[in-house]
């Protein structure tokens, strides 16, 4: 579909469904872009490096 008739069709199912807009825009400000979910933010690294390194302080305990 070419993008003057995905813009026709974006606009045409505005008017049919005004609360469609609503709904998705409620969504993605509780969820987020699903890229950044996908990619990881600042405090997935903080967490996958607090993981990290607790478990290696946990196996250089066993090693005794």
């Amino acid at each position: 579909m070419s993008e003057g008739k995905q813009d026709k069709f974006n606009r045409e199912e505005s008017k049919r469904n005004p609360m469609g807009n609503f709904a998705d825009g409620v969504n993605q400000s509780q969820v987020g872009n699903i890229g950044e979910l996908a990619r990881g933010g600042c405090l997935t690294n903080i967490f996958t490096l607090v993981v990290i390194i607790l478990g290696v302080l946990f196996l250089s305990q066993c090693v005794f």
